[in-house]
């Protein structure tokens, strides 16, 4: 039996697999990764150790997954490869994070949008990270999604609604 927090996430494969990224405050607790094998889902750790304002996002290229998800070291960025779970620190900021979503573009390349204080918007094409920042934009929620042109589009709301790019800056609603 796991209790999981509030956050989880969902995200679908290329070849139609389901994915659930999930936190669990208790023991064994950590983050998560079930996979659908058959009939029955295939939980992995991802990392362990998780608290209840955790928070969890998850996105699938082609079938492998990737995860970002908040601790005590900030956000983190994870993705699975033949050896496991490789993490990259992304934000500093991973408690005063109100939301966390995530996309990948036609090429397989990851985005996390991370909702808090300011507005944060990474993305990364092959090893670099671009990042993009909307300072106290009060927003409580977000989206992300790449366009057709492979260009990342993020949304959040809260007074106001924000919706941009990394090209260009956003604005409200």
């Amino acid at each position: 039996q796991v209790a999981a927090t509030p956050a989880g996430s969902l995200a679908v494969g290329s070849d139609g697999t389901p994915f659930v990224v999930y936190a669990a405050a208790v023991p064994p607790s950590g983050i998560f990764v079930a996979q659908m094998v058959g009939s029955t889902w295939a939980p992995e750790r991802v990392v362990a150790g998780a608290s209840a304002s955790t928070q969890v996002a998850i996105a699938v290229a082609g079938t492998q997954p990737m995860v970002a998800y908040t601790g005590n070291s900030g956000v983190t960025f994870a993705q699975r490869d033949s050896t496991g779970w490789t993490p990259s620190p992304l934000s500093s900021n991973g408690y005063g994070v109100d939301a966390l979503e995530m996309a990948t573009s036609a090429h397989g390349d990851p985005a996390v949008v991370i909702v808090g204080d300011n507005l944060e918007a990474y993305r990364r094409s092959g090893t670099t990270w671009s990042v993009g920042t909307i300072v106290n934009p009060n927003a409580r929620s977000a989206a992300a999604a790449f366009d057709m042109n492979d260009n990342l589009w993020f949304a959040s709301s809260g007074i106001q609604i924000f919706l941009g790019n990394l090209t260009a800056n956003a604005t409200p609603i």
